[in-house]
């Protein structure tokens, strides 16, 4: 009766995981970029002890086993703004941080600084892009070529280049819609727009999240129904082990 204790503990401590997975979804669903995370389970033998599992070998929890982020395109919504970027296929924007780390992102809607750069929402710089003094306007090519206008002479103003990722599922969340290489990721390789398996850019246009609130509604419906069917099993079997202690007094 123990160990069905822990099983139905298990699915609680598992369903209050995809409940948060959830709701960060629907907290991002209007975030440009963003992915959306799910979480997945597993069948797990709660007591490593042979003894114990010979005694209740049908008594099993379930575990997260992973939170999988789903990089799925998002859909492009028309700004009309040349300096909201989108990346129609595979890659990340590159930046810099304050600190001089390199971080990742799909995140394309940038604004102009007094000092010619592109900057993120959160103020981190987009790498290969310094446009000159006096520019009045750009154009990003969908090959990542940048071009400024100065007194309406068009001037190079850099390259933008994506990171690509063996296994991009593998990058760490950094928070502000950034993403860092890890092991799993493998390391980056940056390549033009266009090359080498990365998408190309589409300007004026802004990746919006890959969230669909009708998918996320179904799967926190789901996780609430497994969830109050836990608490009802813990409070069935909590009732039947204060019976038994009280038959026994």
């Amino acid at each position: 009766m123990i160990a069905a204790l822990r099983a139905a503990g298990s699915g609680l401590l598992a369903q209050q995981t995809a409940l948060e997975v959830v709701g960060n979804n629907l907290a991002n669903v209007t975030t440009p970029g963003f992915k959306r995370s799910r979480a997945n389970f597993q069948d797990a033998a709660l007591d490593p002890n042979a003894e114990a599992r010979a005694l209740a070998p049908a008594v099993r929890g379930v575990l997260v086993r992973d939170i999988q982020r789903l990089d799925t395109p998002g859909t492009f919504e028309a700004t009309g703004n040349p300096l909201d970027l989108a990346i129609a296929g595979a890659g990340f924007f590159t930046v810099t941080r304050p600190d001089g780390t390199t971080a990742y992102t799909r995140d394309g809607t940038f604004q102009l600084d007094a000092s010619g750069r592109l900057l993120t929402p959160t103020g981190d710089v987009l790498t290969g892009v310094q446009l000159p003094a006096g520019a009045s306007s750009l154009r990003v090519a969908s090959d990542g070529s940048v071009t400024a206008f100065v007194g309406g002479t068009p001037q190079p103003a850099g390259q933008i280049t994506l990171a690509v990722f063996p296994n991009p599922g593998g990058l760490l969340a950094a928070g502000s819609n950034l993403f860092l290489a890890s092991e799993a990721s493998g390391a980056g390789t940056l390549v033009p727009p266009g090359t080498g398996g990365a998408g190309e850019l589409t300007a004026g246009v802004r990746e919006l999240s890959n969230v669909s609130l009708a998918d996320e509604m179904v799967s926190l419906l789901v996780a609430r129904r497994a969830y109050a069917a836990s608490v009802r099993a813990v409070q069935t079997l909590d009732e039947m082990v204060q019976g038994a202690t009280n038959l026994s007094a």
